[in-house]
Formats: C-alpha cells, sequence, structure tokens
C-alpha cells in the first residue's frame, strides 16, 4: 500500500516524538540567545536566520532535504528511527544512526550563528525539533492556529470569517511543489491540503448564510481548486451562482460535477 493511500484509509501520520518536556529532553541553558529562525513551506522553502536569507550552497542533497524536513515539521519533534527510516532505511540501525548526526550536525550547523547561541535544532526525547521563537514563525503553524481558532465554541462569525479568510491567505500552495514526493512529505501535504479545503468549505457556508454569494462563489471556487471531490462545494458554487442569477455559471457548475462523478464511477 501506498503512503498517500494509508492516509486515506488508515489517517496515518508520521511518528513524532513526545513533546519537549518528556524525559530525557535537553534542558535548555539559561543566558544563551537563540537565533530566530523563519520559514515558509507553502509552495517553496524559504528560510532565515535573524531576518538573513539561509545560505544552502554547499550542503549535501540529502542534508539539504533534511532541512526541508525540519521546516515542514518545524516546533513539532520527529523521532529518530523516523528519520532513519525515511532517509536510510536499507542501512544497519548503527551507521543509519551515525548518518544522521552527520546530516543533523551539519544543518545546525547552518542555522546556528557561529555557535555562539543555544541551538535552533535541539536534541528532545528520542528525536529532533526546530525549535522556532514563535509558532507565527512558520506559515504552517500560522496556518493551523488560525483555523483552530476559527473552530473554537462561541466565537462569533465574523471573527471566524476573519480567521478563515486570513489562513486561506497564508496558503499560497502545497506544501514544497518543487520537492516531489518523497514519502516524508506527502502525508503531511495531503493533511494541510485537507485542512485548507475544509476552511474554504465552512467559508463558502459562511458566506452563503450571510447571503455574501459572490464570496460564496469565490470560496467555493477556491476550495475546488484543492479538492474536486468535494461535494458540499460544488452544491453551494451552484446554489450561490443561482442566487446572484448566473445560471450560466451554475448550469457549467453542474456540468463539470457530473464529469467529476463521472471519473469516478459514480452515476
Amino acid at each position: 500500500m501506498s503512503t498517500a493511500e494509508r492516509v486515506q484509509t488508515t489517517g496515518w501520520r508520521p511518528q513524532l516524538t513526545q513533546p519537549a518536556s518528556s524525559p530525557g529532553a535537553t534542558a535548555r541553558p539559561l543566558g544563551r540567545a537563540r537565533s530566530r529562525v523563519r520559514v515558509q513551506v507553502f509552495g517553496e522553502l524559504r528560510v532565515s536566520v535573524d531576518g538573513a536569507s539561509l545560505c544552502t550552497a554547499g550542503l549535501r542533497p540529502l542534508h539539504r532535504e533534511l532541512l526541508s524536513v525540519f521546516c515542514v515539521f518545524a516546533d513539532q519533534p520527529v523521532s529518530r528511527d523516523q528519520l532513519q527510516e525515511w532517509f536510510w532505511p536499507h542501512h544497519r540501525a548503527a551507521t543509519a544512526r551515525h548518518n544522521l548526526q552527520v546530516a543533523v550536525s551539519e544543518v545546525r550547523r547552518r542555522l546556528d550563528r557561529s555557535g555562539q547561541s543555544e541551538s535552533t535544532l535541539q536534541r528532545v526525547g528520542c528525536g529532533y525539533l526546530l525549535r522556532l521563537a514563535d509558532p507565527a514563525d512558520c506559515d504552517a503553524r500560522r496556518f493551523e492556529a488560525l483555523v483552530r481558532s476559527a473552530r473554537r465554541p462561541g466565537v462569533d462569525r465574523d471573527a471566524v470569517v476573519r480567521d478563515l479568510d486570513a489562513a486561506a491567505a497564508l496558503y499560497r500552495a502545497d506544501l514544497l511543489l518543487a520537492a516531489g514526493y518523497p514519502d516524508w512529505l506527502l502525508d503531511e501535504r495531503d493533511r494541510l491540503r485537507q485542512a485548507v479545503s475544509d476552511a474554504y468549505q465552512q467559508l463558502a457556508e459562511l458566506r452563503a448564510a450571510g447571503a455574501e454569494h459572490r464570496l460564496a462563489v469565490a470560496a467555493a471556487r477556491a476550495g475546488l481548486a484543492h479538492d474536486r471531490h468535494r461535494d458540499v462545494l460544488w452544491r453551494q458554487l451552484v446554489t450561490s451562482s443561482m442566487a446572484l442569477g448566473d445560471l450560466a455559471a451554475a448550469a457549467d457548475a453542474r456540468l463539470r460535477y457530473r464529469r467529476v462523478l463521472a471519473d469516478l464511477g459514480v452515476s
């Protein structure tokens, strides 16, 4: 079974370690500054350290990919065993562990400022974590925080719409498009694509409930660009187009929806 199939059928996600407070976590030294790392992972990878773009020239391709892993899972510990399985699946355990230590050391050296600060890439329990000064320093973590905020009970409709609009604006494109389809990326990419589709669905429904049908149409179309199999979004697109009196758009949406169903073998 492929990685993507495992996600769809079982909800499987990469094994993460225990939080930083778990036994064996590295204690944070007092009185030492830590470089501020900011990362963008939607669309393409961009990393800055203390405001300056991170130079990855000279990094081995595998080490550069390991940096991408830590950025995608920024502020979330990733287990050592999982990293070894992703990158050295056919090596002896001792060899894989040594290779990981060498790679982590090189990535850490690039992220830290002249060795004068507490390391940003930290050993946590049985894994590693790219620690952010603020979760908002990673666009994916900021996106998730806004989506969670929109789901809080008792939040008024306007606040939910603002949070969802802000989350959608952060989602420039799927995770690291240029990285292709490595096993370590597929599950997280699918999970966040599902999350932005959910956000657009909620946004379309809220806009329609407020008789803001042009905005509902825009949200439905944007959501379908991420997940064209969403029945709710197709129905909302047709309903809001009808409410606007745009019968041609409604008919076009029905036709395209029928084609999607036909591709799935559904009558």
